[in-house]
């Protein structure tokens, strides 16, 4: 069904949940400032401030989402506190306002232009009355956090606002909001209005606990006022163009794109010419696999103002302000790769509309001024975007505060996904990512091609999965043989359901049936117990009816490549749901895992120190390093940094690495 759609998106949390604020007294903040400022450390005296309400309200109107985060909280004690807010957001995002009200006084952000507003604080800098605001947290997520002394008995209100365009992969669009629990909240609530001139399909609201017990405490609503349409898949094409009549748009952004795929979309923004205009033509034109592509279609120029006029954000300057976002990213992008006169060009308009749009960007800075302190002088804040090389650099060398005995510098640490990650990818590298933590864990095992090992297995559940691996296809030269997992079997035994997947090939079982699918054409195949959905060329997601999910990827290798060969990467999500029963060389590690690393010394090479880790009654030496997540990138993947335990994961794994080996893809130990 065509026409606007609007979806409201409600999540309550009764007073038992958490919220987003920290405290800490003032003793604590001076001692342990820098540690303060990461919000590492935490104060006794948090049942002395109450936080009444943390509000995340996000608004969305043809993927462009305005989100507006707001918490209120209450000294009740009888001297002044150190209140910590902290928030994360997407790196894609700009941040457009922050403000703060103290005793009915509001310190608002002003955003200023980065050379100007560094004059202005760089006295304070010297001084060290002054901290960055905006840091890496994450290879998706930035996060922005501001302390402020609030008076005895007093209250104040954290206000940030910040706008993204949100990005459409496999047709679907994901609007995502982490709220890190610090202290408990009277009111929590997560509101999202979704407007969709394009009709929806799907719409569904999920939150994550650390803490399962807190799910049941969550009320969530979803209202669909207007209905749903079926998406239609497009076919992939190259260079796509959008083209216009003459005389009719100016200052449109991007309109040649080399290549679209399968349920991704193209936003192209820009002005009419003639505000009085009421249609124009648009034609697509694009290169497929066997045809050229070639489509015309009529633009119509609606009013929203008058058809929604209580909408006055959405429908007022959306549009305006998406065009500016578009404009603003694909300036910055030119001011990196053009000449030198474009890179001029470019940096200076996008300053220019970065100012005029109030977008923080890494060309600008929002400046906060926080109230006097006791000697009477006020502290500007500064909140910088970081730049992609930034944010790199902090990936690499932000130092991990938590392991126990030496004192560690520019030590890599993982920051990690919105949920524990566990996965076996490459030859074979098995990686826990434990967010509890803030870390993760890798080992490798090394057997001979042929073997099968189970990787899951949950007795509670009746659910079972094996790999196979595969070698390379002749000795290389080093004489060192790799192998790879080629070949995974999933059974469900409760659901009567069992998966044989290849790099060839798919197959589903159920009761007599049997369902093949090919990894050369994407398609989905839904049924009472089990939905999977293929990607052409790339991955398959399992999803089991009230428990776990798991993705597996494909990596193709050049069919004419003198060793490698094709090969699986295994990846399980939402592992919560498993039993506490689940073991395997995965499963083990699903509920978490207990250990500490200490010792810190230099290992072979400088970027990768020596460590020992205690686990399980076992001292090992480890060694900090790298595995690559797969899941973004298919093709290079996304470097994880992860204490490596040797020997296949002595002394981690239950057991020895063969306990696991099984006699075929369906069989338990």
């Amino acid at each position: 069904m065509s026409g606007l759609v609007g979806v409201h998106v409600l999540l309550l949390v009764s007073s038992l949940a958490s919220g987003a604020l920290i405290i800490s007294d003032n003793e604590a903040a001076t001692e342990t400032r820098s540690a303060a400022k990461l919000l590492q450390k935490r104060s006794t005296n948090e049942n002395t401030v109450e936080v009444h309400s943390v509000t995340v309200q996000c608004t969305v109107m043809s993927r462009f989402a305005h989100t507006v985060m707001t918490s209120v909280a209450l000294n009740k004690a009888n001297s002044s506190q150190e209140i910590f807010y902290e928030v994360e957001m997407p790196k894609t995002a700009f941040i457009t306002n922050f403000s703060m009200e103290i005793e009915g006084k509001e310190y608002i952000g002003e955003v200023k232009e980065k050379e100007k507003a560094k004059k202005q604080y760089e006295k304070a800098i010297s001084s060290g009355q002054t901290a960055g605001l905006v840091q890496a947290s994450g290879r998706k997520m930035e996060k922005f956090s501001v302390s402020v002394n609030i008076a005895a008995e007093s209250n104040v209100t954290f206000i940030l606002t910040y706008e993204e365009l949100l990005q459409r992969k496999l047709g679907r669009y994901e609007i995502f909001t982490r709220i890190k629990p610090k202290t408990v909240v009277q009111q929590f609530q997560i509101l999202a209005n979704i407007y969709e001139p394009q009709g929806l399909s799907y719409v569904d609201a999920h939150a994550t606990f650390l803490s399962n017990e807190l799910l049941p405490l969550v009320e969530k609503t979803i209202t669909d006022t207007k209905g749903f349409y079926e998406e239609v898949a497009n076919p992939l094409l190259l260079e796509v163009d959008l083209q216009y009549p003459d005389n009719t748009v100016e200052s449109v952004t991007t309109n040649h794109f080399s290549q679209l795929f399968n349920g991704s979309e193209i936003v192209v923004a820009g002005r009419l010419i003639d505000n009085d205009l009421d249609n124009f033509l648009v034609e697509v034109l694009g290169q497929g696999f066997e045809e050229d592509f070639r489509e015309q279609g009529q633009a119509a120029v609606v009013d929203w103002g008058v058809l929604y006029p209580d909408e006055s954000y959405i429908f007022g300057d959306f549009t305006e302000r998406l065009w500016a976002y578009l404009t603003i990213q694909q300036l910055l992008e030119k001011s990196k790769s053009g000449g030198s006169d474009e890179k001029v060009n470019a940096t200076a308009k996008a300053l220019e509309m970065s100012l005029q749009y109030s977008f923080v960007t890494p060309l600008t800075s929002m400046v906060v001024t926080k109230p006097e302190t006791e000697d009477g002088t006020e502290s500007p804040l500064i909140a910088d975007k970081l730049t992609e090389e930034q944010r790199q650099q902090a990936e690499k060398y932000k130092p991990v505060a938590r392991y126990m005995g030496s004192s560690y510098q520019n030590l890599p640490t993982m920051h990690y996904a919105r949920t524990p990650s566990y996965y076996v990818d490459g030859d074979p590298h098995f990686m826990i990512e434990l967010p509890e933590k803030d870390d993760a864990l890798c080992f490798n095992i090394n057997d001979q091609p042929g073997t099968i090992f189970n990787l899951v297995r949950d007795p509670e559940s009746g659910i079972l999965v094996n790999g196979e691996v595969v070698g390379d296809k002749m000795i290389p030269p080093d004489g060192k043989i790799s192998t790879y997992f080629w070949k995974f079997g999933i059974v469900h035994q409760t659901l009567g359901v069992k998966l044989e997947v290849t790099t060839q090939d798919i197959s589903v079982y159920q009761d007599s049936n049997k369902v093949e699918l090919l990894w050369t054409d994407t398609a989905s195949l839904k049924g009472l117990n089990m939905d999977l959905l293929v990607t052409k060329d790339r991955s398959l997601t399992v999803t089991l009816k009230d428990s776990v999910k798991f993705v597996i990827l494909l990596h193709k290798v050049w069919k004419k490549h003198p060793y490698h060969r094709d090969y699986l990467g295994f990846y399980t999500l939402d592992t919560h749901l498993l039993s506490p029963e689940v073991h395997g060389l995965l499963g083990q590690f699903y509920h978490g895992i207990d250990y500490e690393v200490t010792e810190l010394r230099l290992g072979e090479t400088p970027e990768k120190p020596d460590a020992t880790m205690y686990v399980k009654g076992h001292e090992l030496n480890v060694t900090r390093g790298w595995q690559r997540d797969f899941r973004e990138d298919v093709k290079n993947g996304e470097n994880v940094p992860c204490w490596f335990i040797h020997n296949n994961g002595y002394g981690l794994v239950d057991g020895d690495a063969r306990d696991y080996i099984v006699t075929s893809l369906f069989t338990t130990v």
